[in-house]
């Protein structure tokens, strides 16, 4: 058998599991999730994942090569809170993660340097 011939007998055979699987009503049916939702000032995921923020003391070189630094005085209250909890606790669950966590942040509070990451699953 030629190797064309070879090829199209593959696809023939494989055509029906390469297809997308009818839904209960017979017709075709593709999967489209968007895993996370913005909300003014938040993100929310679909998934059943909380948000995960965690803390480390960075040196002056993490803090001049960082492009988010704001000092502990700027945050707003709420904001206070979560780092607050996260110096006592070394991390913190989220079940929004507010844009100021949206990315790695260096937080300048009592003369050290914090950088907050967030996390999910």
């Amino acid at each position: 058998m030629c190797p064309r011939t070879a090829l199209l007998a593959l696809l023939v055979v494989t055509s029906g599991c390469l297809g997308v699987a009818p839904s209960d009503d017979g017709t075709a049916s593709t999967a489209t999730s968007t895993p996370t939702q913005t909300t003014a000032g938040a993100t929310t995921s679909y998934f059943d994942c909380p948000y995960y923020l965690s803390v480390d003391t960075v040196t002056e070189t993490d803090v001049s090569q960082s492009d988010r630094v704001v000092a502990y005085e700027n945050l707003t209250d709420a904001r206070r809170e979560e780092f607050d909890r996260l110096l006592e606790h070394e991390s913190v669950e989220l079940e929004t993660l507010p844009d100021r966590w949206s990315a790695p942040t260096v937080v300048e509070h009592g003369g050290a340097h914090y950088e907050v990451v967030a996390s999910t699953c």
